[in-house]
């Protein structure tokens, strides 16, 4: 591919749905699902589930955002009046009757400004303001906002992002919220990381009105892009056509994989470095830019590794009294060790789909498993390090590994990776070092000790002991040879 000779002035990969819904990419089976729970006379209400970072919140922003209407026309829906509501704010309210009265004052004023963009901007209620007994003030803004939503002509949708704020809040909130929408004028989307309710300590304590999570009996799973879709956003939708190398693209998948985030990540920072120069990419650069990946992305990789010990991933909901020790390493951090260190796992098949739906892990072409990414799966494989380091339990031995006699897959950088990926090609036969060098260098060859100390990291992460290689073996006077194993 050619670089482009006019080059997009902003960077496309920094952006806001809220600003922009056009920078919105893929997920069209997923919408039109949701879309087909809002059709009809009465909608239903449905819950959008999915890991963190995997594109929750873009989602509900596209579908409600007030250029939406041609989208949600095509797709069978109108008339229907959108209203976005973040409630992680009361996350840690902890019951907080005061923060029930805030909660039905927000949601009041966010949906008067929905209706007129006139209105003031909602402001924090004193605690004077609420009155000697919070509850029966929740509950009058609450009939304020019923009697405004049944005055409306069409149906209202309350988009509830980070659903895990209703639960919260006293359980009394989350029974009016199930009362208005028992009316065919109100339904809700909701985005969680877990089906609604594994959200409350106690669903069986919950008597009359049905609970509220009763309602999100449908649920829509985001996981992992199409390829097509994570093409789609790679090249912004046609505009940078031309503007990536081929080489580029291949550092892009291989680094970020098919995962919303991490791919938005990978192309921003490579789209600036290719804003800088039209020449091709030195290996050592495209090392560089992911290590700064690799740095950026760690937040994303401890939500989601952290996240798998989670016991809503065991369908147990949360409560005060589960406790859950973080120095063992649960079933589902288990098996995804497991598929980083061997491409399968000999435990209950169970989790393998479910890490699957979470877009954790992924099919390949030989119908083996892998982490969803390459910066994932260099996280993954350190956590084992790092666990070793600390002394705490790691993957369990088994007396039949699922691939006894190879090699673990090591956890490479992009130039290790070339450089083992070259020599894999040609396993078995002895590489000479320049035909090492020119076939990833091309031009700008490195001195032996460059690639000496290639060699040396390589070993580090295949080697059981790299000071005494049995599968990276150096042969004096001509290059190194990859063996398949020691006995080769």
């Amino acid at each position: 591919m050619s670089i482009s000779t006019r080059l997009v002035p902003a960077n496309p990969f920094t952006y806001l749905i809220s600003r922009d819904p056009n920078a919105f990419c893929g997920r069209q089976k997923e919408l039109e699902i949701v879309c087909e729970y809002l059709a009809g006379n009465s909608p239903r209400s449905c819950a959008i589930i999915g890991d963190s970072y995997i594109g929750k919140t873009s989602f509900l922003l596209y579908l409600t955002h007030p250029q939406g209407a041609v989208i949600r026309s095509a797709l069978g829906i109108k008339n229907l009046i959108f209203v976005y509501f973040d409630t992680s704010p009361y996350i840690d309210s902890t019951r907080d009757e005061h923060a029930s009265v805030q909660f039905w004052w927000d949601l009041l004023h966010t949906f008067q400004t929905r209706l007129d963009s006139n209105h003031l901007a909602r402001h924090p209620l004193s605690k004077a303001a609420m009155g000697r007994k919070p509850l029966d003030k929740a509950y009058e803004i609450k009939c304020t906002l019923e009697k405004l939503i049944q005055d409306q002509k069409h149906p209202v949708i309350f988009a509830l992002d980070n659903f895990q704020g209703i639960a919260g809040l006293p359980l009394s909130d989350s029974a009016w919220l199930r009362s208005i929408a028992s009316h065919e004028y109100c339904a809700y989307i909701v985005t969680s990381r877990y089906p609604p309710p594994l959200l409350y300590d106690d669903p069986e304590s919950w008597r009359n009105p049905s609970p509220l999570w009763n309602l999100f009996l449908d649920h829509v799973y985001l996981s992992l892009l199409q390829e097509a879709e994570a093409e789609e956003l790679i090249f912004q939708k046609g505009k940078l056509e031309g503007f990536w190398r081929e080489e580029d693209i291949e550092f892009i998948k291989k680094t970020a994989g098919r995962h919303p985030a991490l791919l938005r990540m990978t192309c921003g920072l490579l789209y600036e470095r290719r804003r800088q120069t039209r020449e091709m990419l030195d290996p050592e650069e495209y090392e560089f830019l992911e290590s700064g990946i690799y740095r950026d992305a760690s937040p994303i990789c401890n939500q989601l590794w952290y996240g798998l010990a989670d016991p809503e991933l065991l369908g147990i909901p949360r409560s005060a009294e589960y406790r859950r020790d973080l120095s063992k390493l649960s079933m589902h951090q288990q098996v995804l060790m497991d598929i980083a260190e061997k491409g399968d796992s000999l435990e209950d098949r169970q989790y393998l789909f479910e890490l699957e739906e979470r877009g954790l892990i992924e099919r390949t072409a030989g119908n083996k498993w892998q982490v969803f990414s390459g910066i994932m799966y260099q996280y993954v494989l350190r956590q084992q390090q790092v666990r070793q380091m600390a002394g705490l339990p790691t993957a369990r031995s088994t007396a039949n590994p699922v691939f006894a006699g190879t090699m673990p897959p090591p956890a490479l950088t992009y130039l290790e990776g070339k450089v083992y990926q070259y020599l894999q090609s040609r396993a078995g036969e002895v590489c000479d070092k320049d035909e090492i060098k020119q076939a990833i260098w091309e031009d700008k060859l490195p001195s032996d000790s460059t690639l000496q100390k290639i060699i040396e990291r390589i070993r580090r992460k295949i080697e059981p002991d790299p000071d005494n290689p049995r599968y990276l073996i150096a042969v004096r006077g001509q290059g190194y040879i990859l063996r398949e194993s020691p006995s080769d």
